[in-house]
């Protein structure tokens, strides 16, 4: 038999573990989100600012289409570093990344062969650095379109979600000329990711 009884708390002594119990939660989501998703010092994805938020969309549009068939903890090395390494440029102008710059850091990240992101042997033959430059090339197609047509990520996300939830932006994702290109498989996992 217990000698001692625990009394109840009052409700609003409740109220008040709730409050710290929710914000000692809400911090460390956010804290450990951000961790994850290896954002680099030079973006924040708590800014509400719209150009920070296009940014943010952007780089994450960069980060899955690398992270396919890769090992995640050298995804998050190479997100970082590109982003550092080519800044805005990256985001808006990536085209005028010059190859040599692009694949240096590649190789400083993934190795001379690559091996270090990708698997080899599982790629059937595709050398690692190829494959690299042929996603980042589709990431590059996509803001030149992004460009071409005047258009904002942001924008093109909101109006898919308004229209048809997030079915329709998967639908968009998966099915864009440019982007189709970049996924693995007939229901890109990745493109999954980054609906979620």
């Amino acid at each position: 038999m217990a000698k001692e009884t625990q009394k109840s708390l009052s409700d609003k002594e409740r109220n008040r573990l709730l409050e710290i119990l929710e914000k000692q939660g809400r911090d460390t989501w956010l804290k450990r989100w951000k961790e994850h998703m290896a954002f680099p010092d030079n973006l924040n994805p708590q800014l509400m600012n719209r150009d920070e938020q296009e940014k943010v969309l952007r780089y994450l549009l960069l980060r899955v289409l690398i992270n396919q068939q890769a090992k995640f903890e050298k995804v998050r090395e190479m997100s970082i570093r590109i982003s550092e390494e080519f800044t805005d440029v990256l985001l808006f102008e990536p085209h005028k990344i010059s190859e040599s710059e692009l694949f240096r850091v590649f190789k400083d990240v993934a190795g001379e062969k690559g091996s270090l992101l990708y698997r080899v042997g599982v790629l059937g033959g595709i050398k690692p650095i190829s494959l690299f430059a042929y996603r980042f090339k589709t990431y590059e197609g996509f803001i030149r379109w992004l460009n071409e047509n005047k258009q904002n990520f942001l924008t093109v996300i909101e109006e898919q979600l308004r229209r048809n939830k997030s079915r329709g932006l998967f639908d968009f994702l998966n099915t864009h000329p440019v982007l189709s290109a970049g996924w693995v498989g007939n229901d890109p996992k990745a493109c999954r990711m980054y609906v979620n």
